[in-house]
């Protein structure tokens, strides 16, 4: 399973800048997989601003790939 952007399909890392919805600007710095397979998992950043946030993998235009656990 891999978690990857979904306009470059580049592979997620941590310590990647990206952007969020609402245009802040933040850092990744840890990302959890799904725990059920209508789970979507979860990122966390450090914003611009020094706030430390979790959100769904949506929030950064991510998604999981390769998902073992969807038939």
């Amino acid at each position: 399973m891999r978690l990857i952007y979904n306009d470059s399909r580049e592979q997620v890392k941590i310590g990647d800048e990206v952007t969020l919805r609402d245009g802040v600007k933040a850092r990744i710095t840890h990302f959890a997989k799904p725990h059920k397979p209508a789970s979507s998992g979860k990122v966390s950043v450090t914003t611009e601003h020094g706030r430390e946030h979790e959100y769904y993998v949506g929030v950064i235009a991510a998604k999981w790939i390769d998902r073992e656990d969807r038939a």
